[in-house]
């Protein structure tokens, strides 16, 4: 049975910090926090039970397939996707019926419709097309013919999921209409190219990309520096740390976010003195791409924000851990723990928990 005591240091704002030591039994601690993964898949909010299937997809178990396929049978349709979504990565294509029975279910937007109905189509709209980007992951031809039916549609938001999902499963015919939104009118359309465009770490809009980073508009800014980021390449590097010193600090936390993904090194000093910067958020995907080279300067400020009235802020500061964090981080997660309220954090917190503990298995 792992033993161990594990030594926290809980570093506050204006606080001195606190050392907590206490023995932490790892083997019932997985059991515990494996437990609460699973009793989230019984939660009657549908949210929670969209994060616990992704989460213990996320654990790479096996035995737990016959559960999650029986939510390709819930009510919720978001809760149906999570679960094709997480059979595809066992590469079970038993969801893929579901997706295409959910895609085929859209609804046509009138402006002539009242703004009741008109609201109610868009917002089931909005998950045909989650289900469409879905079946991008099934890699399964048989979906293709309707992708491509649904791809020529005029929805924007279910036809650039129909596109996406087709360009993973190969077919990349209709890329130029995803390119082409990078010249829309509408910047929230220009945002959603970038994001695409970057997932699919397309060449061809990099040079579109790059030009991004001194538009005009934040959000597209924000959008075109983290999509350029996500190709990787070392020799984008100069060009988006310059935006760590942007006026708006959501286009600062994008340029430390893409850093992340270059991933050189040269870039620490930079990224270390964005943890002090006054936004939260700058900080925390500062601390991100610290962890993801290797540097541990964010931690204590992590911890700390576990403390904070921001769920968000908490949130992702617990996903951080979840990814990268070590047994010297667990006591102060089971702390945490009984005093956090929101039932998304404490997922998350659980998740996080078996998760170092299994990466520390793996290490044994």
């Amino acid at each position: 049975m792992l033993k161990r005591t594990i030594f926290l240091l809980l570093i506050l704002f204006s606080s001195p910090f606190t050392v907590f030591s206490k023995d932490i039994d790892l083997d019932s601690a997985y059991k515990k926090y494996h437990e609460i993964l699973l009793e989230g898949l019984n939660s009657p909010e549908v949210t929670i039970k969209v994060e616990a299937i992704k989460i213990l997809s996320e654990l790479n178990d096996k035995s737990l397939i016959p559960e999650i396929k029986k939510f390709l049978k819930d009510k919720s349709d978001l809760v149906k996707i999570e679960a094709a979504k997480s059979l595809f990565k066992y590469k079970d294509k038993a969801g893929t019926a579901v997706l295409s029975e959910i895609l085929k279910s859209r609804v046509k937007v009138s402006f002539d419709d009242t703004p009741v109905k008109r609201a109610r189509a868009m917002a089931k709209n909005m998950i045909c097309a989650k289900a469409a980007l879905a079946l991008g992951e099934s890699s399964d031809p048989s979906v293709i013919p309707l992708l491509n039916e649904v791809s020529k549609e005029k929805d924007g938001q279910i036809k650039d999921s129909a596109i996406t999902a087709l360009i993973k499963l190969g077919d990349k015919t209709r890329l130029k209409v995803i390119i082409s939104g990078l010249d829309n009118d509408e910047m929230s359309v220009r945002v959603k190219a970038c994001q695409i465009l970057g997932d699919l770490k397309e060449e061809k809009a990099k040079s579109k990309l790059m030009e991004f980073l001194k538009y005009w508009d934040k959000g597209v800014r924000q959008a075109a520096v983290i999509a350029l980021g996500k190709f990787g390449d070392s020799q984008d590097g100069e060009a988006i740390r310059a935006l760590l010193l942007d006026k708006e600090e959501d286009v600062r936390a994008g340029a430390a976010e893409a850093l992340g993904y270059i991933g050189d090194a040269k870039y620490v000093p930079q990224l270390k003195s964005m943890l002090e910067d006054k936004n939260g958020f700058v900080r925390l995907y500062s601390a991100e791409s610290l962890y993801k080279m290797g540097d541990l300067s964010g931690e204590s400020f992590m911890t700390s924000v576990l403390r904070m009235d921001d769920a968000d802020a908490r949130l992702k500061s617990v996903q951080l851990f979840s990814a990268y964090g070590n047994v010297t981080n667990i006591e102060f997660l089971d702390d945490a723990f009984l005093t956090e309220k929101n039932e998304l954090v404490r997922l998350n917190m659980a998740c996080a928990i078996v998760k170092i503990i299994e990466r520390e298995r793996k290490i044994k």
